[in-house]
């Protein structure tokens, strides 16, 4: 009989088998005027197991209407191995706990058992032979990482012992995150510049170096630590824009070039290495605005102008090449701050409205209204960078009576401030930033007006 279906009790090949079974089916026939319970046993065919007993006890039938527990001792007859027992009931009303299953039957009534069989995962209780491969580290809560060691056997199941250890920068990728240092090798050393996260590589463009404006690029793999030039013939050299990634192009908006502040941009695709440009349209030419992609429009809020600081906003959408604007509200009119997309919400944070402020609010899209974030006092600063992790905002760098070297994580869920260390590049402000999926990729920004051409990843 193949393995693979549902069989009725399979005939065993020992004595000590044989008499097991026998004891089964006196027990069946004695009871045959009662309630019938008829148990099914099921393999998984790749195990190849044959010989399976099962054995129901107590033997005896209490009168009806018949109330009965019964408990299933279950064996492989030919291996002797354990095995962990899940029982099913076709009935309704039939409840499962710890192997053993509870059911109510009456006369001339037929109940299926179906048994399933898994092997467990150790022996004896107390054993540790079988429980040397402990589970990988990972994290209890953004702040605390559970390392595991060998184990001992429990109720046929390994246990492992976990030792926990604080993860001053945030526990992600299954350890404490950790700076890693990008060394110099790619564009030109840069501030004021853009940084977008393909799904592979982070796309550098624009900015300047004090001097020079720039119009060129870089693509940075982090797998393989290599850069790609990324060719001049999109927008007009510029700094201080805005850049996001729509998943196939990377979408540049505004800036100030040689002419002054801008509200056109461009389309960059790089499978094709092709510009496509972006007509102006009627949000105001600005500068250090910060923008967003929800995954269907481009946002962009805040910056500067001619008339100085802004409160207002606009909504692109590249599929039909139109525009909304987003009324002035939720925060004061600034400029350096940063704005990350939790996928509702757009966090807009920090930035100089007069000073460095450590206050932000959350853009509902759906609602277009603006949620307070609780003020990071200590935190406070503009010009620096922020990324979203899938559950939280860390910030990093910029400048606050100097240029920082430090930064801090806010949970949106609990509304807590966490701060990060000052162990990763140097201190700089004007910078770019982004999430890989597993950490956050900083790269060049500017201390004491030099320009920077490295970075590091926190992961």
């Amino acid at each position: 009989m193949p393995m693979s279906t549902p069989m009725l009790l399979a005939w065993p090949r020992r004595p000590v088998a044989w008499a097991l079974s026998l004891l089964l089916l006196l027990f069946a026939l004695g009871c045959a005027e009662q309630a019938t319970v008829a148990i099914h046993v099921q393999t998984d065919p790749a195990w190849g197991l044959d010989g399976l007993v099962v054995i129901p006890e107590p033997a005896e039938r209490r009168p009806q209407p018949l109330a009965e527990h019964v408990e299933l001792m279950v064996r492989d007859a030919w291996l002797d191995a354990p095995h962990t027992v899940t029982i099913e009931g076709t009935r309704a009303g039939v409840t499962v706990a710890s192997g053993e299953v509870t059911f109510t039957a009456h006369a001339g009534e037929s109940l299926q058992l179906l048994v399933r069989l898994a092997p467990s995962a150790c022996g004896a209780t107390g054993d540790a032979t079988a429980c040397t491969t402990p589970p990988p580290p990972a994290c209890a809560d953004p702040d605390r990482l559970l390392t595991y060691a060998a184990g001992t056997c429990e109720m046929n199941a390994c246990s492992y012992p976990a030792t926990e250890a604080t993860c001053d920068n945030g526990c992600g990728d299954d350890h404490c995150r950790r700076w890693t240092l990008i060394a110099a090798g790619g564009p030109t050393a840069r501030q004021e510049h853009t940084l977008v996260w393909t799904g592979r590589e982070a796309i550098v463009w624009g900015g300047e170096d004090g001097a020079t404006q720039f119009g060129d690029g870089g693509r940075y793999d982090p797998a393989t630590e290599q850069w790609t030039p990324i060719p001049t013939g999109g927008p007009s050299p510029r700094s201080r824009h805005v850049a996001v990634w729509t998943g196939r192009e990377m979408i540049v908006w505004g800036g100030l070039d040689a002419t002054g502040y801008r509200n056109d941009g461009g389309r960059y695709d790089p499978a094709t290495g092709q510009w496509t440009p972006i007509p102006t349209g009627p949000l105001a030419a600005r500068e250090l605005a910060a923008a967003v992609w929800t995954g269907q429009e481009l946002i962009v809020w805040g910056g500067r102008d001619v008339a100085g600081r802004r409160a207002d906003g606009g909504r692109y959408d590249p599929a039909t090449g139109t525009w909304r604007l987003i009324a002035p509200g939720g925060l004061s009119a600034r400029w350096g701050h940063s704005a990350v997309w939790t996928g509702t919400s757009m966090i807009v944070w920090g930035g100089y409205d007069g000073v460095e402020t450590g206050d932000g609010a959350a853009y509902d899209v759906a609602t277009q209204q603006w949620t307070p974030i609780p003020d990071a006092a200590s935190a406070r600063r503009s010009l620096h960078v922020a990324a979203w992790t899938g559950a939280e905002m860390i910030v990093w760098g910029g400048y606050h009576a100097g240029w920082l070297q430090d930064g801090a994580r806010f949970d949106p869920a609990t509304s807590q401030w966490r701060p990060i260390p000052d162990d990763g590049p140097t201190a700089r402000a004007a910078l770019g930033a982004v999430w890989t999926g597993t950490g956050m990729l900083v790269w060049g920004g500017e201390d004491q007006r030099t320009a920077h051409a490295d970075g590091g990843i926190l992961r």
